[in-house]
C-alpha cells in the first residue's frame, strides 16, 4: 500500500506540483472499533472520494507519505472514527475545522438505516447502539475509491486517470485486510466500471437502487446509485430485496 500511495504522490506532483498536492485531501480507509468482534455482519462501506480530508504531505518525500498513509490506514496514528463526535442535537460533526452532520448527510443516513436492519436481521442478539463505542459505524470499515482529491471537490477525469491504477490496488489490499462479508459501493456503476477488474461474477441489474452485482472471491458486492437520487425508504428495502 504505501508503494501506491508513493506512486500517487509522485505523479501529482509531477502534474500538479508540490505545493498545490501539500493542499489536497489525502484518504486512507478507516475500520470501526468493534469491526474485527463481528462474525455474521461485516459490511465495507465505498464511496467515491472524500469532498475533503486532512492533507498530510507537508515536509515528506514520497516514500515517507506513502509510509504515513499506510500508518493511518493501519491505526497506528489515530482510532478511526473519532472524527465522528456526539453531541445533544446532531448525530456527528466532521472534525477537521468544518462543521458537517452525518445525519444531514443521505451516504452516511442512509447507510446507517440499512446496517441497522442488517443488525435486527444478522446478529442474535443484536447490538445495543446505546454506547458511544457501540455508535453503528463502528462496525463498518469505509473508503473511497479515489484516495487523493482537491479539498471540497470530488476528482474531475485527470486526477481519476492518474491515480486509478494505484488506487485498484489499494482497495485490493483493503478487502483482503479487512475480509468483508459484504461490500457496498455506494458509487454509480460509472464510477465502479474502472474498478471492476478486481471482481467477478458480474452482472448489471434492472433496479432502482442497486445496479451492478458482483463477487470479490466469494463476498457478495452491491454497486448502487448515490443515495440522495433516492428516498432512504426505497433506498434501503431495495438493497435488502437483492440481499435476501
Amino acid at each position: 500500500m504505501k508503494s501506491e500511495y508513493a506512486s500517487i504522490m509522485d505523479k501529482f506532483v509531477s502534474a500538479y506540483g508540490r505545493e498545490a498536492f501539500d493542499g489536497f485531501a489525502h484518504f486512507a480507509g478507516m475500520k470501526g472499533r468493534q469491526y474485527d468482534r463481528q462474525d455474521r455482519l461485516r459490511m465495507m462501506l465505498v464511496g467515491r472520494s472524500t469532498n475533503g480530508w486532512t492533507s498530510v504531505s507537508e515536509g515528506l518525500d514520497s516514500r515517507l507519505f506513502g509510509k504515513k498513509m499506510e500508518d493511518i490506514f493501519l491505526d497506528k496514528r489515530h482510532t478511526s472514527f473519532d472524527w465522528i463526535h456526539n453531541i445533544p442535537s446532531r448525530p456527528g460533526v466532521f472534525t477537521n475545522g468544518e462543521e458537517y452532520s452525518l445525519g444531514r448527510s443521505d451516504f452516511w443516513n442512509y447507510t446507517g438505516e440499512l446496517w441497522r436492519q442488517l443488525n435486527k436481521r444478522l446478529n442474535s442478539p443484536v447490538i445495543d447502539l446505546s454506547k458511544y463505542d457501540y455508535r453503528w459505524f463502528e462496525f463498518i470499515t469505509w473508503t473511497n475509491l479515489y484516495k487523493v482529491t482537491e479539498q471540497g471537490k470530488t476528482p474531475g477525469l485527470r486526477m481519476t486517470r492518474l491515480q486509478l491504477p494505484e488506487c485498484m490496488e489499494i482497495l485490493k489490499e483493503e478487502i483482503d485486510t479487512w475480509k468483508p462479508n459484504l461490500i457496498l459501493i455506494e458509487t454509480d456503476e460509472s464510477w465502479f466500471s474502472g474498478f471492476s477488474p478486481l471482481f467477478s461474477s458480474i452482472e448489471i441489474v434492472r433496479n432502482p437502487v442497486v445496479k451492478v452485482l458482483a463477487k470479490y472471491r466469494k463476498t457478495p458486492v452491491l454497486v448502487t446509485i448515490r443515495p440522495e437520487r433516492q428516498s432512504r425508504e426505497k433506498f434501503v428495502n431495495n438493497i435488502l430485496e437483492i440481499l435476501e
